[in-house]
C-alpha cells in the first residue's frame, strides 16, 4: 500500500535522478529500508524526519501531515480498511491454494 510519504519519497528520488540504492544512501540506510519507505511498509523513524523534511523540501509540519495523511480519522475510514485487508488476505489464501495444488501436481 503506498502511502502519501511514500510516493512523496519516490517522486523526489525520480527527480533527482536517484535509484533507491543511491537514495539510501544518502541516509545512511540500506536499499531495502528504502523501499519498505516508499512502499508504505514501514515509516521512517524520527531520527530522519529533519534530513526526510529537507530532502523533499518541506517544512516539519508539512512532513508531519505526509506522515500521517493516511492514517483512518473516522469508524468508517477505519472499516474500509478492513474491508480492503480482509480481500487482500483472501486473496493470498486463493494463490497459496493454487500453488500447493501446482507443487502437488508436480511432485506426483
Amino acid at each position: 500500500m503506498t502511502t502519501a510519504i511514500g510516493e512523496a519519497l519516490r517522486r523526489e528520488r525520480v527527480r533527482r535522478g536517484e535509484n533507491q540504492r543511491q537514495a539510501a544512501a544518502r541516509f545512511s540506510v540500506s536499499q531495502p529500508t528504502w523501499y519498505r519507505w516508499e512502499a508504505g511498509e514501514v515509516m521512517p523513524s524520527d531520527e530522519f524526519r529533519p534530513s526526510l523534511a529537507s530532502f523533499l523540501g518541506v517544512t516539519g509540519e508539512d512532513l508531519y501531515r505526509l506522515l500521517h495523511e493516511d492514517e483512518p480519522t473516522s469508524f468508517s475510514s477505519l472499516e474500509a480498511r478492513v474491508k480492503d485487508i480482509e480481500r487482500d488476505i483472501a486473496d493470498m489464501r486463493e494463490q497459496m491454494a493454487a500453488l500447493r495444488s501446482a507443487a502437488e501436481a508436480a511432485s506426483t
